[in-house]
């Protein structure tokens, strides 16, 4: 026997016995030994590899060896496939921490995404039967949509038929509370007023205690309420029994404790029988209601019944009711319409960052596959079937996107958090975050259409390399054939970081046109200070004015019912004419009372006639102010000063228009559309009662004479307590959904770049690897480093040009979808499509530059001597 049979038969015997050793390891050794004895006869080192193939290339003596006793199967199967697989990835660290941090970033973003939105848009909501739940609006005739009146609530409740129950809540306010009612410190808790049956209406049921009776829920009733269970853990102790409250002056027993995270629309930590005070007016537009349909009974029924029951009322009650039709729509759709697009927006960009990891991925496994190409080759020739390279290709790709599933999973818990934390208040249902079984089924299913598309493809390219070609030109052959993929590859990341980077900057470019939106008033500067007066305290607001207008760093306050930027829930239609048969109402506005220098503190300008003074109090004649739209609707083209003005609010008297005031709008509404009518504080009946709000305006940073303000209430009535912010923040608010969507975008941008520049790094390092013996050959001809390198970044600039302008056209298109969440900028703004373009080049050029610079440094006579 030969010494070259001995060698076969060696690697032969380590085939058969070695199951858990790295086969392909002993076997590229020993042909490197016979490859070095063939360039000891004289062969070149190519022509020694390929006799060296065709030595070593009695496969069937080979394959039969790797044979064992059960039933003449390949002693490596799924299980040493495995091993394999794992092996391979541990021997290039490299490789393996750069594709697990792809993965992770692009699963997590998806997965983080795809929460959120099954979060808010598709989980049922958290009561009894949710898809029965609908939420009842009144509809007057010219289409506005307005909150119920109570008594119409009534109506509905005593004739439809359609329901199996109807219930309502007061708008969510804010008032002042003690969790004892004996002492403690008070507190500014949201509360909200609910009409009997609400909780049973809604399917949900006391953790502790008991629902409101109907005899706590009607007139004269005994006081009762129900509190969160967050309010009893953090604020009663948890004590069993539960006790009592004092809402205002009074001690109020505490009959049942709602189950963990509860809320209707909004948070409340306080629930009262609003029944024991009814409403009594039909056009005060005050009220949610919401209802249960019917076993049986279709969406469109209820509708049908309650058009029918809207145009009985207006029959019978005519302007006393404005309620022409109905809107009724399932809850879960009124709650999260407004965010629906938004939520879309997020997980589209989500789905985006996975497909610039998907490609980035095959990208480096075909680079890596050029790297292992003498492996693959020397396997095939040992009998290693396509299908089972491709198997064991695929295998270890699998590998890395299941490790990369769990550290997406990892990262996405942590985002999850921290969203859940910082946006609970802001978008409903975020507080609902969880990693459930329909998210780790997302994830799954990720998975698998992630190894299907970064893979399938590698692996069949790799595996159906001709070895015989591989061997005779491995340089020249692998670049024609792959140098365009890789090309094509780099472009499509590129593109796709330009759509969300023009995505984002939209965005960035609508919050800040909110922020600093044009509202009619200067809103900066102005603390705000919600605060409940006791009965008889009336009296005393002017000395809290003249106390809060003298704290140093303050430059006058004032009072109003309910800030700017807020319209709807004190509403009502007003009319020009004092004739009771006139049933004409033009208008609908809304109402703010507001102290004699509310305007001069907000800095909002009287355009015509004159402000509220002290003179406008009670016994004097009534008299209002209003916003243009009003008076172009009722008197166009006249001059209002003078003019009376009818409403059904202040128990329907007749006011005199004495100005006309800017109006204080807000970015969510047309300008001219914002219709609002302000009566003085002094005239008011109600100014003892209920919610008001001090606005203080201040020389310097707001949120620097916050503690003043709060300590200055405390010592003007200990009892009291406020709820203290600035208009800055209630601004910043109101566009908490676009202030969402633009730190994603803005999040999914950043790392599409990075992931875009590590593929074009990657990429152009690979052909100055695979280029390096031309490079060596044009250096030794003269070719300087300079010129080399800008050859190199010349080739990353074209990649980057074709994806940026492909990325600009996908740009157009996808913000069709976002052009209704913008404001200020046009979807088509050629300075965001410079900005994002531009960004893309620097982020191309920045990857290159490494590797061009690598380039210019090649020694020409070690890259020659080295092919």
């Amino acid at each position: 026997m030969s010494w070259f049979d001995a060698l076969r038969q060696r690697a032969a015997d380590l085939l058969g016995r070695a199951r858990d050793r790295d086969l392909d390891e002993e076997i590229a050794h020993h042909l490197d030994l016979e490859t070095a004895r063939q360039v000891s006869r004289g062969c070149d080192p190519v022509t020694a590899r390929a006799r060296a193939i065709a030595r070593f290339g009695d496969t069937r003596r080979i394959t039969d060896a790797t044979r064992d006793e059960r039933g003449g199967q390949p002693l490596e199967g799924g299980m040493q496939d495995l091993r394999w697989a794992a092996r391979s990835l541990r021997k290039s660290p490299g490789f393996t921490a750069l594709a697990l941090f792809t993965l992770t970033l692009g699963i997590g973003a998806t997965t983080v995404a795809f929460t959120v939105l099954d979060s808010v848009l598709l989980k049922p909501l958290p009561y009894r039967d949710a898809d029965r739940l609908v939420l009842v609006r009144e509809q007057t005739t010219n289409q506005a949509l307005l909150p119920p009146s109570y008594p119409n609530f009534v109506s509905w409740r005593e004739n439809a038929r359609s329901f199996d129950g109807v219930a309502s809540a007061m708008m969510p306010s804010s008032q002042t509370v003690w969790p004892s009612a004996a002492d403690g410190d008070p507190l500014r808790v949201p509360t909200m007023g609910v009409s009997r049956r609400f909780f049973a209406i809604l399917g949900a049921r006391p953790v502790l205690g008991r629902e409101f009776s109907d005899d706590e829920n009607a007139v004269g009733g005994p006081r009762a309420a129900m509190v969160s269970y967050e309010f009893w853990q953090t604020q009663m102790g948890g004590r069993t029994p539960l006790g009592s409250v004092r809402l205002g002056d009074t001690p109020t027993p505490v009959v049942g404790v709602m189950p963990p995270n509860f809320r209707f629309i909004s948070v409340a930590d306080v629930y009262f029988p609003h029944e024991q005070m009814p409403g009594t007016v039909r056009s005060s537009h005050n009220y949610l209601v919401v209802a249960r349909l019917a076993p049986g009974v279709a969406l469109e029924s209820a509708r049908a019944e309650m058009a029918a029951l809207s145009k009985s009322l207006l029959a019978t009650f005519g302007n006393a009711t404005q309620a022409a039709n109905t809107d009724i729509r399932l809850l879960r759709d009124y709650l999260v319409a407004d965010y629906r697009t938004m939520l879309s927006i997020v997980f589209g960009a989500a789905g985006l960052v996975l497909l610039i990891a998907c490609t980035n991925l095959t990208s480096a496994l075909l680079a890596r596959g050029r790297a292992r190409e003498r492996e693959i080759v020397v396997r095939a020739a040992l009998g290693a079937s396509r299908a089972r390279l491709m198997r064991q290709l695929v295998l270890e790709s699998s590998l890395l996107v299941v490790c990369g599933s769990v550290m997406a999973m990892l990262l996405a818990a942590g985002a999850l958090h921290i969203i859940g934390a910082l946006g609970a208040n802001l978008i409903p249902r975020l507080n609902e975050l969880a990693l459930d079984a329909r998210v780790f089924a997302f994830v799954a299913s990720t998975a698998v259409a992630t190894v299907l598309v970064v893979g399938v493809y590698p692996a069949f390219r790799l595996a159906h390399r001709d070895p015989g070609v591989a061997l005779r030109g491995g340089r020249g052959a692998a670049m024609t054939v792959r140098a365009p993929v890789w090309r094509l590859l780099v472009g499509f990341e590129i593109a796709l970081a330009v759509v969300l980077l023009i995505g984002s900057t939209l965005l960035i470019r609508t919050l800040h046109n909110i922020l600093t939106a044009d509202t009619g008033f200067d809103a900066h500067g102005i603390v705000t200070a919600a605060i409940t007066p006791r009965e008889g305290d009336g009296d005393r607001l002017e000395e809290i004015r003249s106390e809060l207008s003298a704290l140093p760093g303050a430059s006058g306050a004032a009072f109003t019912s309910r800030l700017p930027l807020s319209w709807g829930n004190m509403s009502a239609p007003v009319r020009r004419t004092t004739d009771p048969g006139d049933h004409d109402w033009p208008a609908m506005a809304g109402f703010r009372i507001i102290s004699p220098d509310y305007f001069a503190v907000l800095r909002q300008p009287v355009l015509r006639g004159r402000a509220f003074s002290a003179a406008d109090r009670d016994g004097a004649a009534l008299v209002a102010v209003i916003t243009p739209g009003i008076a172009e609707k009722l008197w166009p083209g006249q001059d209002p000063i003078g003019k009376t003005i009818g409403t059904n609010f202040l128990y329907g008297k007749w006011m005199t228009v004495v100005g006309v005031v800017a109006e204080a709008s807000s970015w969510t509404m047309p300008k001219g559309s914002q219709n609002e009518i302000y009566v003085p504080l002094g005239q008011n009946p109600n100014k003892s009662e209920g919610q008001i709000v001090a606005v203080i305006r201040t020389t310097g940073d707001p949120n620097a004479l916050i503690p003043a303000v709060r300590t200055r209430l405390r010592q003007l009535d200990p009892s009291s307590a406020a709820q203290l912010g600035t208009m800055d923040d209630r601004i910043e608010r109101s566009a908490a959904d676009r202030k969402f969507a633009m730190l994603a975008l803005t999040a999914f941008g950043v790392i599409a770049l990075l992931l875009a520049g590590v593929g074009i790094y990657g990429v152009i390092w690979y052909i100055v690897t695979t280029r390096t013996h031309d490079i060596g050959v044009r250096m030794a001809l003269g070719a300087t480093g300079q010129v080399v390198q800008a050859g190199i970044l010349r080739d990353a600039t074209l990649m980057a040009a074709g994806g940026i302008g492909v990325g600009i056209v996908g740009g157009v298109l996808a913000t069709h979808y976002i052009q209704a969440t913008l404001y200020g900028v046009s979807r088509l703004d050629p300075k965001t499509y410079a900005i994002g373009a531009a960004i893309a080049l620097c982020t191309a050029l920045l990857g290159a530059y490494i590797p061009a610079r690598h380039s210019s440094r090649i020694d020409p006579m070690v890259a020659i001597r080295g092919e």
